[in-house]
């Protein structure tokens, strides 16, 4: 057993997940490395502080994701009816060029798979690196 993996072995070991003759070797190994030992215990050490750590809730601030959306909305309701109305037309105008356009290109695509089996192969590309003559 190498040094590297003692250590990868380092977190089964602890957690008693070896089987008894893996880890009966393990605990030689570790007799007959004194270094590899001492990274254990630091190893241990570490993972007790960490288990000792209150868990952290985390922080969800919304209102940056929210605010330029909202400031849209806002500018939107102070439009007359017929400017929201022309602006909400050209959004989905907008949406819906971009959905013909992705539309187009997987079907270009499945096209293209498609025909792919019926195009014929040049004969003349396997004789490109001999020169021009094909020699």
């Amino acid at each position: 057993m190498t040094e590297q993996e003692a250590r990868e072995q380092f977190s089964a070991y602890l957690e008693n997940e070896l089987d008894p003759e893996a880890a009966e070797r393990f605990q030689r190994f570790l007799a007959s490395n004194p270094g590899c030992a001492a990274e254990l215990i630091d190893f241990e050490h570490t993972l007790s502080l960490m288990h000792r750590l209150p868990a952290h809730e985390p922080a969800l601030d919304l209102w940056t994701e929210f605010a330029p959306r909202m400031a849209g909305v806002r500018a939107e309701m102070k439009m007359g009816a017929r400017q929201r109305w022309r602006f909400r037309w050209f959004n989905f105008l907008s949406s819906l060029s971009a959905g013909l356009i992705l539309y187009t290109h997987a079907l270009a695509e499945r096209t293209h798979v498609r025909l792919e089996r019926y195009l014929l192969q040049d004969p003349f590309h396997l004789y490109e690196g001999r020169g021009g003559d094909g020699r």
